[in-house]
């Protein structure tokens, strides 16, 4: 059995350098704000995962597990977090986990803010 480590720490390395090249691009070349950007890099992290998840489940065996592995894990997570997000939350609805789904899909968001901002409050308070 091939191990899915390598596939996604080299796919995660393209995944960083895909984000930062397009945020780049977009910021220097289209004017867009960094979270413009951010906005869709995060749209698009979410399609493409929505793709390889829908490879997986409609044609199975098409993308072996390392590399499925790779491409989610590794270049969506290096992309994007937000397109894991969606994919698991849109996992839990389509399953009919209304309650786990919608807590997941609501609180993601709100805890991610709320952390964000207690980082930032820990570094402007001299804490972190």
């Amino acid at each position: 059995m091939i191990t899915a480590a390598p596939w996604v720490a080299f796919f995660g390395l393209l995944g960083i350098f895909a984000r930062w090249g397009i945020q780049l691009a977009a910021v220097r070349s289209l004017g867009l704000p960094v979270h413009g950007a951010t906005f869709g890099i995060n749209a698009l992290g979410s399609l493409l995962i929505g793709v390889v998840a829908g490879i997986a489940q409609v044609r199975p065996g098409a993308i072996s597990e390392p590399l499925r592995a790779g491409l989610t894990v590794g270049f969506l997570g290096g992309f994007t977090t937000f397109s894991a997000f969606s994919i698991e939350s849109w996992s839990l609805l389509s399953q009919g986990q209304w309650g786990r789904g919608a807590a997941i899909f609501i609180g993601s968001p709100v805890l991610g803010l709320g952390c964000a901002a207690l980082g930032i409050a820990a570094v402007r308070y001299g804490l972190a």
